[in-house]
């Protein structure tokens, strides 16, 4: 068979000499498609011109021509200019900037102060400040020349000018003085720079000041502006700063008596001498001196006041007063001492369960007369809040012989503090004072704070210890602790007091490992010194103490009942769980379950229990507890709270007594392999022995062996030790009286353990196992088959089936059962208990199907797997196939076990018979002699592969001629292989043409099959007209499209005589049709010609139009249609593969394409592909189409085009096919009225 290929169309293929069609690139990414194009360069470069043409001949002709085409860039000129803000004098830089054009360049430059240049960066410096316009023009050397101009401004600078002026004129200390600066010149903006002189800074343009010192200050101001370089200018002035006035006096004696000099002596400070002077006395005297006397005539208090007035601007005035006292005779009043002290509180603990033993002190008191005072003088106190005070008398009376007199002041406190009191002595219209300071002192002892806690347990908590030293005391304090039943620790034991120091603190940690409430006694003593106490006490002991109370929070668990059941597996049983929070404690506890075996499910509901200062103190959860396998357990509870100790609760669980298998569970062990069960018992009372029978599927665990070695039961005695009735698993065997054939009975078949025994030495109860079973694993198995196993005269193409059917042969799993089982008691009696029996392998196992079909035959099986079980041994599932030619097949089902240790794996076999039939015509192409309508064709069926059946025929003619079949049905067998028809054809009337004629073959359950019959009719004197091209595509919608096509009348059976053209459109809008001549003269046996010229013009609907040449002779007349595309590019047909060369054999006599369209439009298109073609000898023609689909904006999509099976036979083997593919669209899958460019290709048919 011929190998087939992918071939890849050329684009845009068409067909005919004229007109070309031209395709322009211009190097830059832009195209053209008209003959002579103008194009615009968006940048500069050298551009590769490429044009290709191709014409309408048939195959087409490409030619191509290649050309560069060398763009400059416009010319342009820039420049710039450094500094940007020059001065007088300064250089500036100027440097251009040229792009475009051809060099050399020619620059000429302009300054704007009639200074020029001719080089390409230039200087130049300007001698007058000013704006200045700077032109550059710049000419290049091409042909003709280009020029460009630029322009730009420099402004120059003038000199910089700065001067300012302060205000006021003459500021005093602390007053605030403004700057206010003037600037000329130059180029803002201006940066400032001023000293004031006494280190102060500001670079503001007018500040502010104050001076905080008195002087004369030197202001400097400095100004800079932004030229390039920059200009400074600086102005300088004097400040005069002056104190501010101050005034004061002293004045002697202090304590005149009436008529004394007194001498008034002022200070005066600041200010601006001269100073002016005002003094007033209080008594009505002035004075306008600098330091003035005066004496007063009566005893008094006079208030002397002094004005002074300075010479600055604004002038400053100072003003002083004071109290001047003149007196008689009198008296005064004194204390001894003045002072007394340091005490301690009188109500002072003194440590022994008392206060302190001196808590008073003493002053004298002494009066005295001066002056000749005589009288009584009355005494009286006034202490401060919280002193008290005594005195011993109340008067003293002096005369000229008793010039003093004293008392006895005596003082005490309760708190430290520092006290004054004062003693007035009043006698007549005088009063005279002494005052006497009490110091009493103390100290205390504090905690911060108080309350240590909540605490966790073992948790250390700390409180701050602070013993305070009270208004100056001096000693020294022993600090101690009383635990009070926790772990403490104090780190201060002795503080040393004095008036700089006047605390000492140190750090209290107590814990305790059991919740409750605890107080720690502090204690802090000292015996502190004091003077003038009454009793003359050198030290008094003093004593204080705190009380510290710490609090311990925990929580406690309990369950009830501790104990859950007896109970079966599966069933729930509950406790309660109960927490109790102890001292406050608040918080979550969590629960976490802890199981003694995996068989033990528990939960707890809720998880957890919040606990919070105004909620319960005991809380509770439900702890639920099932198991699935029989035995005693137990669930550890354990609550746990963040930062506390962990508190647990054990529960126990337990079953029924119960005889049972473990493991409850085994998967499937390898073939051979040894598999262990052990036969158990839970929760058994007490207990001397068992005989207990265990029941297997042999073929599936064969027993080999009882182990009784680790028994729970003492002294065990085995009496009886039987498996499969006394055969190992292997079927050796055992002899008689040896384990595994010890006292076997009628009951001990294949399958079956017996054991039976019981103590020699004690009994057993609980839990614990009896004996173990040790089983031989076997193969799980499975078989497959197929019904049937051949399929016969299967149609090709068609579909036929078979069952396929697995079945177990093994079985994957067998149950462990314990029956006709006795626990015996202590007695000899029978204890009730349950029995548990175990399982062994997999309840279900997966056979997976696999085909394996021989090449041409496509296979398929439902379901691809299936599941084999106890419940479900066998399966089936269903295979087809089928074949598209005849031929003899085989196809191999495979299953594959899986889940199972061996992994087994069988086969089963189908084989098919696919057979068809063919057809043929001999000859395929009927060509009666001129004149004669009728023909014969012998039409035959062929059967392949042992084809048997009936195969019925039909016959399908062109319009105008009749076709019949001999016979319409042939039976073909084994034997009989092939079988004919003949085809009849013929004409009532005769036109001349090439018709056609299609065979159909059809039989039950096959594919139809046709051959197809050219009849060539001619009538003698006749002629014939072509069109040559037939076919044109237009280049734009939018421009005129011109096409030529040559008209040939060709002479048949000798016709000659004069054929008059004729030609119209579908449509006809803006089309234009004319002839180089609308007649021509056909010569007998020869040929005429003429020329159609199509024009249609711009802007024409796009699609299909079907332009139809007559040409008429007497009554005679003929046409021949010309199809012409005017192509709307919204759809494109980007790529097109189909198989050349095409096998019949192998494509059952279909050739298909993969046509590629893209969307360049902005909304969905529905396309429709359609492809036409011909033979390129002989006129066997074809069509196939795509159905409608709908291509996204922007998309491209490949569409599948067909032909039907059996357009191509063997008739047409060594053909070659010509054809044209064109895309129908539009924007509803009903209106497809717009045709794509079209695309062309040809492949050659084989056998």
């Amino acid at each position: 068979m011929p190998q087939q290929s992918q071939q890849t169309s050329p684009r845009h293929q068409l067909g005919g000499t004229t007109p070309y069609t031209y395709a322009w690139t211009f190097g830059d990414g832009g195209t053209s498609n008209v003959a002579n194009p103008t194009h615009a360069y968006a940048a500069a470069g050298t551009f590769t011109v490429t044009l290709t043409i191709t014409d309408s001949s048939t195959p087409t002709q490409t030619a191509t021509a290649t050309h560069t085409v060398t763009v400059s860039a416009g010319l342009a000129a820039n420049f710039t200019s450094s500094p940007a803000h020059p001065i007088i004098g300064g250089t500036v830089t100027f440097t251009s900037t040229v792009t475009g054009g051809a060099t050399p360049y020619v620059y000429s430059w302009t300054f704007g102060d009639g200074g020029t240049s001719t080089v390409a960066n230039p200087t130049h410096a300007y001698a007058t400040s000013g704006n200045f316009t700077v032109t550059l023009r710049v000419t290049d050397s091409s042909t003709p020349a280009l020029s460009a101009t630029a322009t730009h401004f420099v402004i120059v600078a003038s000199a910089v000018t700065a001067n300012f002026t302060s205000s006021p004129a003459s500021p005093t200390t602390g007053q605030t003085v403004t700057f206010t600066s003037t600037v000329s010149g130059g180029t803002t903006p201006y940066s400032y720079s001023w000293t004031f002189g006494d280190g102060g800074t500001s670079n503001v343009a007018n500040p502010t000041h104050a001076y905080t010192t008195p002087g004369t200050f030197t202001v400097t101001l400095t100004v800079t502006d932004s030229s390039t370089p920059t200009q400074s200018a600086t102005a300088t002035h004097t400040v005069t700063v002056s104190a501010k006035l101050a005034a004061d006096f002293t004045f002697s004696p202090t304590t005149p008596t009436v008529g004394q000099t007194v001498t008034f002596t002022s200070t005066v400070t600041g200010g601006v001498t001269p100073y002016t002077y005002s003094w007033t006395f209080g008594d009505g005297g002035t004075s306008a001196v600098a330091n003035p006397t005066h004496a007063y005539a009566s005893a008094g208090s006079f208030t002397v006041t002094l004005t002074v007035t300075d010479t600055s601007i604004p002038a400053q005035t100072a003003t002083a007063s004071h109290v001047v006292t003149t007196a008689g005779a009198t008296f005064s009043i004194a204390a001894n001492p003045t002072s007394v002290g340091p005490l301690v509180p009188a109500n002072a603990s003194d440590g022994m369960g008392g206060t302190n033993a001196a808590p008073n002190a003493t002053s004298t008191i002494i009066v005295t007369g001066s002056n000749g005072f005589t009288g009584t003088v009355i005494l009286s106190l006034t202490p401060a809040s919280g002193l008290n005070a005594f005195l011993n008398v109340t008067s003293i009376t002096l005369s000229p012989t008793k010039t003093s007199g004293g008392a006895l002041l005596t003082v005490n406190s309760n708190t430290p503090g520092n006290y004054l009191v004062t003693i007035t002595g009043t006698s007549g219209g005088v009063s005279k004072t002494a005052t006497v300071s009490v110091t009493v002192v103390d100290f205390n002892v504090g905690a911060s704070p108080l309350t240590i806690g909540p605490l966790r347990p073992n948790q250390t908590g700390s409180t701050t210890v602070t013993v305070t030293g009270l208004n100056g005391i001096t000693t020294m304090v022993a600090v101690s602790r009383i635990p009070g039943g926790t772990t403490s620790s104090l780190t201060l034991s002795n503080c040393s007091l004095s008036p700089t120091t006047t605390t000492c603190t140190g750090t209290l940690t107590a814990s305790a490992d059991v919740a409750g409430v605890y107080q720690i006694i502090v204690d802090a003593i000292s015996n502190v010194a004091e003077s003038n106490g009454n009793l003359g006490a050198n030290t008094v002991t003093v004593d204080h103490q705190i009380v510290v109370t710490v609090t311990v929070q925990d929580f406690a668990i309990s369950a009830s009942p501790s104990t859950i059941g007896p109970q079966s597996p599966g069933v729930t049983g509950t406790s309660t769980i109960t927490v109790t929070a102890l001292q406050g404690f608040t918080g979550t506890v969590s629960f976490v379950l802890t199981a003694s075996s995996t068989h033990v499910t528990a939960s707890i509901a809720p998880t957890s229990v919040t606990f919070t200062s105004s909620g319960p103190t005991s809380l509770t959860a439900t702890l639920s507890v099932s198991f699935d396998q029989l035995g005693t357990y137990a669930v550890l509870v354990n609550g746990s709270s963040t930062g506390y100790p962990s508190h647990s609760v054990r529960v126990h669980v337990i079953s029924p007594a119960t005889v049972l298998i473990t493991p409850q569970s085994q998967g499937l062990a390898s073939p051979g392999s040894t598999v262990s069960y052990s036969v158990s018992v839970v929760s058994m009372p007490t207990f001397a022995g068992y005989d207990i029978s265990v029941q297997t599927n042999n073929a599936v665990l064969s027993p080999n062996s009882i182990d009784t070695s680790a028994t729970i039961i003492p002294g065990f005695f085995e009496t009886i030790n039987c498996v499969n009735g006394g055969f190992y698993a292997n079927g050796t065997a055992i002899p008689s009286g040896m384990p595994g054939n010890l006292n076997c009975g009628s009951t001990d078949g294949p399958g079956v353990v017996h054991s039976a025994g019981s103590s020699t030495s004690g009994f057993a109860s609980g839990d614990g196992l009896l004996f173990t079973i040790n089983y031989i694993a076997r193969a799980a198995d499975f078989s497959i088959s197929a019904s049937p196993t051949v399929v016969s005269n299967l149609g090709a193409g068609q579909t036929g089936t078979s069952t396929i059917t697995i079945s177990t042969v093994t079985p994957s799993s067998t149950t462990v059962t314990v029956f006709n089982n006795v626990i015996m008691d202590t007695n000899g009696g029978s204890i009730a208990h349950s029995t548990q029996s175990g399982t062994y392998g997999v309840s279900s196992f997966t056979v997976s199907l696999s085909l394996t079909p021989s090449s041409g035959l496509v296979a398929n099986i439902v379901p691809t797997s299936v599941t084999l079980s106890l419940a479900t041994p066998t399966v089936t599932a269903t295979l087809s196939f089928s074949a598209a030619t005849a031929g003899n097949y085989t196809v191999r089902v495979t299953g594959s076990a899986t889940g199972l240790p061996n992994t087994p794996s069988h086969n089963a076999m189908v084989n098919v018979q696919v057979t068809d039939f063919a057809l043929s015509a001999s000859p395929s192409t009927i060509s009666p002699p001129s004149g004669t309508t009728s023909g014969n064709s012998t039409i035959t069926v062929s059967g392949l592969n042992g084809f048997t059946g009936t195969v019925s025929l039909s016959a399908a003619a062109s319009s105008g001629l009749t076709a019949t079949l001999s016979t319409s049905t042939i039976s073909l067998s084994s034997t009989t292989t092939s079988g004919t028809s003949l085809l009849s054809v013929s004409q009532s009337q005769c036109a001349s043409g090439t018709y056609m004629v299609i065979v159909t073959g059809s039989s039950p359950n096959f594919q139809s099959r046709t051959t197809k019959v050219t009849v060539i009719i001619s009538c003698g004197n006749d002629f014939k007209i072509t069109a040559s091209p037939n076919f044109f595509t237009g280049y734009t919608q939018n421009g005129k499209n011109k096409f030529t096509s040559i008209i040939s009348v060709t002479s048949v059976g000798g016709f000659s005589g004069t054929v008059n053209l004729s030609a119209t459109s579908s449509p006809n809008s803006k089309v234009s049709l004319s002839f180089s001549t609308t007649s021509v003269n056909v010569p007998s046996g020869g040929q005429a010609t003429a020329s159609l010229f199509i024009t249609i013009g711009p802007h024409a609907q796009t699609g299909t139009y079907s332009i139809t040449v007559t040409g008429t002779s007497g009554t005679t007349s003929h046409s021949v249609t010309i199809t012409v595309i005017i192509p709307n590019k919204t759809i494109l047909i980007t790529g097109m593969t189909w198989s050349d060369p095409l096998s019949v054999s192998g494509s059952n006599g279909a050739q298909t394409w993969l046509v590629t369209v893209q969307n360049f439009g902005s909304s969905t298109q529905y396309v429709q592909v359609v492809i036409s073609g011909v033979a390129n000898v002989g006129d066997h023609a074809f069509t196939a189409q795509s159905s409608v689909v709908a291509v996204a904006a922007g998309a491209s999509m490949t569409i599948t085009v067909s032909t039907p099976s059996g357009t191509f036979t063997s008739a047409n083997v060594g053909q070659t096919f010509s054809f044209q593919t064109v895309a129908f669209f539009g924007t509803t899958s009903t209106t497809l009225n717009n045709v794509s460019q079209p695309d062309s290709g040809q492949f050659t048919v084989v056998a």
